[in-house]
């Protein structure tokens, strides 16, 4: 997916292409391939925050402080510091981009079936309100790349049970729409900016990395950014 721009904020997602940006347990590669990916698309590997992603809902305001910095146990990033750049790896799982031009923050979360489930996009629409007085009429989100086609078995498709037009039974599985229960979500909260990429990682067998499709023993993933430039 190739950058996209509103106004000064920048953000996107890497591709296959690009090399495998999975973080923990893998620094030494991961530097080194972020770095020359970064760089490729004029973004300075030093201003680049870094969530240690473990499937929770830890947020986590950055500031200029924290450039270059690992975050740990964090799958949410918030900022309104300028040449900062959050990021989070997936690998089917959401990105999921936050802009508020008025007060001119940004936000990143990473969410699985346990994020959206968890709510995490409504926990990171509170979370700009709190700390940069975001109104959800003024946000606009962003769903990046991420599994379009998620099966599962009838035990994990009975926690949603909340969202019926969101499960769709397909013989002894079902197919969950992660991304249409975070926007439904969204909408509950007044955010109505919504776009959702038409991407899945599952299907671009040759653009993008996906867990589901391709059973790694370690995982692949691309990196997701997003970042204000001055």
């Amino acid at each position: 997916m190739p950058s996209h721009q509103l106004e000064n904020i920048t953000w996107g997602i890497s591709e296959k292409q690009d090399g495998q940006m999975k973080f923990v347990g893998r620094e030494l590669e991961s530097l080194a391939t972020r770095k020359k990916y970064f760089e490729s698309i004029n973004v300075d590997p030093a201003q680049v925050v870094i969530a240690g992603l473990v499937h929770g809902q830890e947020i986590k305001v950055v500031t200029g402080d924290d450039r270059g910095k690992f975050l740990p146990e964090t799958d949410g990033l918030l900022t309104n510091a300028p040449d900062v750049f959050l990021s989070v790896t997936a690998a089917d799982c959401l990105p999921i981009y936050f802009i508020d031009s008025k007060h001119h923050a940004i936000g990143l979360a990473h969410a699985g079936w346990k994020g959206v489930l968890n709510e995490m996009a409504g926990q990171m629409v509170q979370a700009m309100h709190s700390f940069f007085g975001t109104e959800p009429v003024n946000l606009e989100v962003y769903i990046g790349p991420h599994i379009q086609h998620y099966k599962v078995l009838k035990n994990r498709a009975d926690l949603f049970t909340s969202f019926p037009s969101y499960v769709t039974q397909m013989g002894d599985e079902y197919q969950l729409d992660l991304s249409g229960i975070v926007k439904l979500q969204l909408a509950n909260l007044g955010v109505t900016r919504v776009r959702i990429s038409p991407e899945c990682t599952h299907c671009e067998t040759e653009k993008y990395f996906s867990y589901q499709r391709d059973k790694p023993e370690e995982i692949q993933a691309m990196v997701a950014y997003i970042g204000i430039k001055l």
